[in-house]
């Protein structure tokens, strides 16, 4: 790989030098010229058929002549602020830019070991072009400077340059406090420590992974000159902390090359990525934008692959700015990725749940940015509040749009332009300069258990409250329950922007209706998102409409939005399922259905697998029969939404939002004293895993054929298993998982497989249940509903067994428990195989 991309520097470094010396383009491309001519010749190695070798000397000596040309001859013009030109300082964002790569190109001349006198004239110019930029950047105009007015990555930008001016010409100097090194580094650090933490209108927020406001490309844009600087100083300078001042303000600032702060930045970028490695398109970022250079921080748990091989790599890395020499200078390669899948970040305001790290892995996003992630991002906020993004197997499927360009940015930025419901077909406003637009939305509720994860997520516009549940389900079921209440009469409609466009090509994508159905159906590259969308009392009015969404940049394309709109009401809830898969590959059944009372269940079926979602008008306690919902047996609950997973072995997992008590056939599973949240449930051989949402005391029925060993987890204060209910109680002191640890006995299938100690002959099972004294024991024989199918006296033998009589007991499996005095003291699970087998 890094010979791969090292062939490319050596092959820019062949480029004749641009005549263009005043345009920014034509000034980008010497900046970026000179760095890479200066790295080649500090590595003195050209490429030689599948080898390296050595520079010739004439061949060095024409390299350094160039670069000295193109540092020579740099252009050291700053646009002026002034009164008549107060946005002069949107042209320092390539200036900065440029000045970074000139410093970098002298600093490796030096490297190199050119002789100072011939770098002198440089150096000359180097400090003129930074002492212009400290004077422009720093001067009053009315009462106002740029750093005063302007703090986001336009600010970070030039500080960075600034602090990478003082960091290579550090021996530099002059009475001219604008052309001093010591001045240039109290300046950017100064600004870079209040732009990002402190500012009333920051970027970030210590102590947590706050993101990045205006979105990760920004984030991306302004490090690519950060990045340099802190490598920069990091080699320069040990960790430390130091004491700078700004405008009469002295700040402590950690050295920002080791301050941990930073690392919540880069861990925000990595806990969002695509499965790709690029970054998502949120807010103002562009479809297809990676963050390798984030290499250049030198920690490995930051740099993480971009799928396509060296070339889409070095296409990522030559982009805004060419780092090519960057990245290969900073050595450092990726990790396995040590974050958990899921990513519940409340202060960025995202929500990822995703399948796992590899390339092919399911990703879902919702957005739920509020506070200073959406007001300090203002020009870069788009409408987006609650929306979704799905990708996987490689593919964008639901899709954000992206971002154009910046003039263009109206075109995919509004609220009709994302997966989010509109309200009498509106939305909140895109976000402008000073105008931040959108509506606050936020994570409330997160659970992340094997198997099922989910997210709640909240935000009100346009009188309208609106409650987003998530659930990823098997890696790849999606799941999305839209809560909508409001005080007056609307219309309300679901968006689904799909990744194909109806009547659509293989380069377009392909979307297909079948609204007879509730479904559509959009197939590209292989791969195709199934979707299905209902709404309360399983109707909506579907239809299609379309969409554009960026191609690359400043080119648009069009896809096929799928629409489902309530009749107007101040009430309804839509159901909907996506599922991403190989195109053909499904063999899921789709389909959903309605009770009198208003609850609507969708149900998602492969095999004997079954996943199912229901939501209700309000909390009454309701029970839900088995020709509703499909389970196999009854379910009975007081919570607005509930998910469910059966397979043959039963109820697998169950989770209730707001609920008091969650029941299925017989038995309740879980349940709370009194006080409505949130509780979840995965069944697992070992333990059970479980949620709740806040603190409080839960109760959860494990099934009767294993043994509670402990319950652990971070808000676990107490607990305690009755052992005559089979429940065990958890007093939670904040809401957290927590785990039941359960010891088990393992079954029997027939008996030829029958472990020691399990003997069935004809209609009569002896168990082994060993007790000393078995004197007033009773045995209770479940099925794998829970449901009791005989409760009667132990009757002991001899040898260490009990006796149960089986002989009326249909063919299956089944749990056996042996109690005395209340206590359970035995349990086996078994096959029974019934009478004539």
């Amino acid at each position: 790989m890094v010979a791969e991309l090292y062939r490319g520097v050596w092959q820019s470094a062949q480029s004749p030098i641009p005549t263009d010396n005043a345009s920014s383009s034509g000034r980008r491309v010497r900046a970026g010229l000179a760095k890479n001519i200066a790295f080649v010749l500090l590595l003195d190695r050209m490429p030689s058929g599948s080898a390296f070798q050595p520079i010739t000397p004439a061949m060095q000596a024409t390299l350094a002549g160039r670069v000295l040309q193109l540092l020579n001859d740099l252009n050291t013009d700053v646009p002026l602020l002034s009164v008549t030109t107060p946005t002069a300082y949107d042209d320092w964002q390539w200036r900065s830019k440029e000045l970074i790569d000139m410093l970098c190109a002298y600093d490796l001349l030096m490297g190199a070991r050119i002789q100072r006198d011939l770098l002198a004239a440089a150096q000359i110019r180097l400090q003129e072009f930074s002492a212009n930029l400290h004077r422009e950047s720093t001067k009053s105009i009315l009462g106002l400077t740029f750093f005063g007015v302007i703090k986001n990555n336009h600010a970070l930008m030039t500080a960075a340059a600034l602090g990478a001016a003082a960091v290579v010409l550090n021996n530099a100097t002059s009475s001219n406090p604008d052309a001093q090194p010591a001045t240039w580094i109290s300046t950017a650090l100064w600004n870079c420590d209040n732009v990002l933490w402190r500012d009333a209108a920051r970027q970030s927020e210590p102590g947590v992974v706050a993101g990045y406001a205006e979105g990760p490309h920004y984030f991306r844009y302004a490090f690519l000159n950060l990045l340099p600087f802190f490598r920069a100083l990091g080699n320069f300078l040990p960790d430390t902390t130091l004491s700078v001042s700004f405008n009469g303000i002295q700040n402590s600032i950690r050295h920002p090359f080791h301050d941990p702060e930073y690392d919540q930045l880069y861990r925000w970028a990595a806990s969002i990525r695509l499965p790709d490695g690029t970054l998502p398109p949120l807010d103002d970022t562009f479809l297809d934008e990676g963050f390798p250079e984030l290499a250049i921080a030198g920690k490995p748990e930051f740099v993480w692959p971009i799928t396509g091989g060296v070339s889409r790599l070095g296409a990522q890395l030559n982009s805004t700015v060419d780092m090519r020499a960057n990245f290969i200078a900073a050595g450092i390669e990726s990790t396995k990725p040590t974050l958990p899948p899921m990513a519940a970040l409340p202060e960025s305001g995202d929500l990822v749940l995703r399948s796992g790290w590899d390339s092919a892995a399911t990703y879902l996003h919702i957005s739920a940015e509020h506070g200073r992630a959406m007001t300090s991002g203002a020009g870069h906020n788009q409408a987006d509040d609650g929306s979704f993004m799905l990708f996987s197997q490689g593919e964008h499927l639901a899709l954000d749009p992206g971002y154009l360009k910046y003039d263009r940015r109206s075109e995919v930025g509004n609220a009709a332009n994302h997966n989010m419901i509109l309200v009498d077909g509106r939305g909140p406003a895109i976000g402008s300069p000073g105008l931040p637009g959108g509506a606050n939305s936020y994570l409330r509720q997160s659970a992340f258990l094997p198997g099922l994860m989910y997210g709640l997520v909240e935000t009100t516009y346009e009188g309208t409250t609106i409650q987003r549940h998530a659930f990823l389900l098997e890696g790849n079921q999606i799941l999305l329950a839209d809560v909508v209440r409001a005080a007056t009469p609307h219309r309300f409609t679901w968006q689904l922007h799909g990744n194909g466009l109806a009547g659509g090509n293989s380069e377009t994508g392909l979307f297909t209706e079948d609204f007879g159905s509730n479904m559509g159906r959009w197939q590209k590259n292989g791969v195709e998102l199934l979707a299905y969308v209902t709404g309360r009392g399983d109707s909506v009015e579907l239809q299609s409409g379309d969409g554009v969404h960026e191609l690359r940049y400043d080119s648009a394309a069009h896809h096929t939005v799928m629409l489902a709109a309530s009749n107007r009401t101040t009430a309804t809830e839509f159901l909907a399922a996506c599922i991403p898969q190989k195109t053909g590959a499904s063999n899921l059944t789709l389909s959903s259905d309605a009770a009198a009372d208003g609850a609507t269940v969708l149900n998602v079926a492969a095999g004997s697998q079954r996943s199912l979602m229901l939501t209700a008008p309000d909390s009454t306690y309701r029970e839900y029969p088995s020709s509703l919902t499909g389970a196999p047996g009854p379910i009975r609950a007081d919570a607005a939404v509930i998910v469910a997973t059966t397979n043959e072995l039963g109820m697998q997992r169950y989770l209730m939002c707001a609920g008091t008590e969650f029941q299925h056939g017989n038995r309740t599973l879980m349940s709370t004293f009194g006080n409505r949240m949130t509780m979840a449930v995965v069944r697992q051989p070992e333990a059970y895993y479980c949620y709740a949402s806040d603190s409080g005391t839960v109760v959860v029925l494990p099934d009767e054929a294993a043994t509670v060993r402990d319950v652990v987890g971070d808000g676990v204060a107490q607990w305690q298993y009755q052992w005559g209910s089979g429940n065990v109680v958890v007093r939670l002191s904040r809401g957290s998982t927590f785990v039941i640890q359960l010891d088990r006995q393992s079954g029997v299938s027939n008996e030829e497989t029958q472990p020691e100690g399990v003997k069935i002959i004809g209609s009569t099972g002896y168990l082994p249940l060993p007790t000393a004294d078995r004197s007033g024991a009773t045995i209770t024989l479940l099925n794998l509903l829970g449901e009791v199918v005989r409760a009667e006296q132990a009757i002991p033998t001899a040898g260490g067994y009990v006796l149960v009589d089986l002989s009326a007991t249909p063919t299956g499996a089944y749990f056996a428990v042996l109690r005395q005095r209340g206590c359970v003291v035995g349990a086996k699970n078994f096959w029974w195989h019934g009478l004539g087998r």
